[in-house]
């Protein structure tokens, strides 16, 4: 669905771009084609561009609030494993639902009596 939106949007911007581009080049339909051939494609282009650009930007805020949570959970987790001796942080990662955001951390250590202090 994603690539499909992302063809969508960029195919209705060029196609907007290029009757603006058209426009101002002095290009104008001939006053005998009918409207119907020179209009309605006019109005697709230009209805589709903001529904569009609308739902992108939803998706860039979200990817983008995402991205910020997970930097500063991470920096919060580094300067408290920079606590415990050989300990380190491997990965993070976040996994987002209708109702909450579940962080899934992986510490690795060297030493087997401190793995089980830091996982319980």
């Amino acid at each position: 669905m994603g690539a499909f939106l992302l063809f969508l949007a960029n195919f209705s911007a060029i196609a907007f771009g290029a009757m603006i581009a058209f426009l101002l080049g002095g290009y104008h339909p001939a006053a005998t084609e009918k409207v119907q051939n020179v209009i309605v494609p006019r109005l697709v282009s230009v209805a589709l561009l903001p529904a569009l650009a609308f739902h992108l930007f939803g998706t860039l805020v979200r990817t983008s609030a995402q991205a910020t949570m997970q930097s500063r959970i991470h920096s919060i987790l580094g300067q408290e494993i920079e606590k415990v001796p050989g300990a380190r942080l491997a990965e993070l990662t976040l996994v987002r639902t209708q109702t909450k955001t579940t962080a899934w951390v992986v510490i690795r250590t060297r030493n087997p009596s401190l793995r089980i202090k830091l996982l319980t």
